[in-house]
């Protein structure tokens, strides 16, 4: 299926892309276009989250172990820890 793991998923842009040109070419109906607009725009809002929860995981990860990737933020934690 569509979903399946390891399967790359169609860019968000090029769907609707894809969509307006089968809707402006008389292929699809507005109702068709709107469906595709809200799938691409909850697919884009699942992009958002996936993201946000991602950096999460990573900051959550830096704090119990007390190793940040970025320099910045390590040293600012070897200088809090002073």
């Amino acid at each position: 299926g569509l979903c399946e793991p390891g399967r790359a998923m169609p860019e968000p842009e090029a769907v609707w892309t894809a969509a307006l040109e089968r809707y402006t070419g008389g292929e699809s109906s507005l109702d068709d276009l709107l469906q595709v607009a809200a799938a691409v725009e909850a697919a884009e809002l699942a992009a958002i989250e996936r993201e946000r929860l991602l950096r999460r995981a990573h900051l959550d990860l830096a704090c119990a172990s007390g190793r940040f990737a970025d320099p910045t933020q390590q040293t600012l934690l070897e200088e809090a820890v002073r």
